[in-house]
């Protein structure tokens, strides 16, 4: 039996069948919630979720979690998120919905950063001879992102984006002088994970930027940097990853400023040298 069918046949009372209630109606969202905040959501105690756990036949929370997600995973995609959504009668309006979800995400975000997990991450960055940046789809927007900081910082760095990478990665002659970065949530990419085993197979320094960790990209990578990509109607949201990759460029920036500020401005001397920018009225 799935999570959703043990739950059903369990035998559930009082606030139980609150809590199941509550884990089961938007999977998208609850999926990924931590015991506290679904606590704070049931109003009950932190207790009260592992006895559920427990109840519904599992060793404790963490492992219901894990089931919880890999069920959505399996099961969740845009077309159910938004059959979902229009099922229901919506007293917001969708513009009001969004940004809900995209500044609930960003709290998520910031509430379970792992500053240490971060630290190495810019760690590696910086001792990384070249930066190799994974994602396809929609993912691919934070590849651009990260790039276009790094190579302003005067960093190598190699983007692998769209289908075929785990192909064309076999080309690369990945060392322990490289640091690859890939970039897959929910129901994690095949192609994204290839490139992920491959690199650190021949020696690099590998990370996840994803949404759980006990995925797949995860559980294969040196280091995982979590972000939430709840979205409220279709798709994912990429706010709290760009955050993220925001981070990323202003944390490496600021380890040598002095160095920074002058690659900077020789890229000021060149914009002014050769403009790209719209001047105002004259």
């Amino acid at each position: 039996m799935n999570v959703i069918e043990k739950i059903k046949s369990s035998k559930l009372v009082g606030s139980q069948k609150d809590i199941a209630a509550f884990l089961t109606k938007e999977l998208h969202r609850t999926a990924f919630l931590s015991g506290p905040e679904i606590a704070e959501e049931c109003k009950v105690s932190n207790s009260a979720i592992t006895r559920f756990a427990q109840k519904v036949g599992y060793s404790g929370f963490p492992e219901l979690k894990k089931e919880l997600e890999g069920l959505y995973r399996n099961q969740t995609t845009p077309l159910e998120m938004f059959e979902s959504f229009v099922s229901k009668e919506v007293k917001d309006s969708i513009t009001g919905l969004s940004l809900s979800q995209d500044i609930e995400n960003i709290n998520r975000f910031q509430s379970t950063l792992n500053e240490k997990n971060l630290q190495k991450v810019i760690k590696a960055i910086s001792k990384g001879k070249t930066i190799h940046l994974v994602a396809i789809g929609v993912a691919e927007i934070l590849v651009d992102t990260l790039a276009s900081y790094l190579e302003a910082l005067d960093k190598t760095v190699v983007k692998l984006k769209s289908f075929g990478i785990s192909k064309q990665a076999e080309l690369i002659n990945f060392n322990k002088n490289d640091v690859v970065i890939c970039f897959s949530f929910q129901r994690i990419l095949k192609e994204v994970h290839k490139v992920a085993e491959y690199s650190k197979e021949k020696g690099a320094v590998t990370i996840a930027v994803t949404d759980s960790e006990t995925n797949p990209l995860s559980i294969t990578t040196d280091y995982t940097l979590m972000t939430p990509v709840s979205g409220t109607t279709f798709g994912m949201s990429l706010v709290a990853p760009l955050a993220l990759v925001n981070i990323l460029g202003n944390t490496y920036a600021a380890l040598d400023k002095d160095t920074n500020l002058k690659k900077l401005k020789r890229v000021k001397k060149t914009w002014d040298e050769y403009p790209i920018f719209s001047s105002g009225p004259q």
